[in-house]
């Protein structure tokens, strides 16, 4: 991968203020000392450097903007009137059914890459991105086993819970689905229902949970499971968020 320096920038780390410093690379490593064949490059104090962010649930091919919501001064029960909305917007005209797809995945991942961000989940089933992933210039995750959502009124992502949560065991993969984004009764039994294919583990990685109750919560941690916190998201289309500090 080569070597190189990024020398008189603004070093953002975490719990320091920025400092004036300088970062080395040498076959993908950041390293203490410069090589002698690193390429450097003088930044000036001109710009910052800042930390490889890693984005755990995005969906690239509908990451775009304008944003898509509700009515000024509403918010939605659930994610599906949000979905109906999208799906009627321009936006989604001009960009998921006019713009080849994969032009779409690569203006997604350059935004991604000028937000910071060099590893992304691209939470949509493998059929769709399995050839587009590895083209990308930034990383994206190809080995997870997913579903849409634990209820009735899912999207059919994939091959089923418990099939995808065994291809995910069998893999060493994550089993990643939005969980509990809303606040009707099956949005809300997302964890019972999950329960019920013996499909709650450490494999899990649960997007949103706005809707978890403290019980979930303490059987979400039991179970050694991940949370993938969609903030912006959650409070601009319900007006709350998971309970996080919990």
């Amino acid at each position: 991968m080569g070597a190189f320096t990024l020398k008189n920038g603004m070093v953002v780390s975490a719990g320091k203020e920025p400092y004036d410093g300088s970062l080395s690379v040498a076959d993908g490593k950041i390293v203490s000392t410069r090589g002698p064949d690193s390429v450097e490059c003088d930044l000036g104090k001109q710009s910052y450097i800042y930390p490889a962010l890693i984005n755990t649930h995005d969906h690239m091919r509908g990451n775009y903007l304008p944003r898509v919501g509700p009515p000024d001064g509403t918010y939605y029960l659930n994610w599906l009137p949000w979905d109906n909305d999208l799906k009627a917007s321009p936006c989604y005209a001009e960009r998921t059914l006019a713009l080849p797809i994969e032009d779409g995945y690569l203006l997604s991942a350059y935004k991604t890459l000028f937000s910071g961000v060099v590893t992304v989940n691209d939470h949509f089933i493998h059929n769709i991105n399995k050839d587009i992933l590895p083209t990308l210039p930034v990383r994206a995750i190809t080995g997870y086993a997913l579903a849409h959502e634990c209820s009735s009124y899912e999207l059919k992502w994939g091959d089923g819970i418990p099939t995808e949560h065994k291809r995910a065991v069998d893999n060493g993969w994550p089993f990643i689905t939005h969980l509990a984004e809303g606040f009707d009764t099956e949005a809300m039994n997302g964890i019972p229902y999950l329960e019920s294919f013996n499909a709650l583990d450490n494999h899990c990685l649960f997007v949103h949970c706005i809707g978890v109750s403290d019980d979930d919560i303490k059987k979400i941690a039991k179970a050694g499971a991940s949370i993938s916190w969609c903030g912006a998201s959650n409070m601009y289309m319900f007006n709350v968020t998971c309970k996080i500090r919990k």
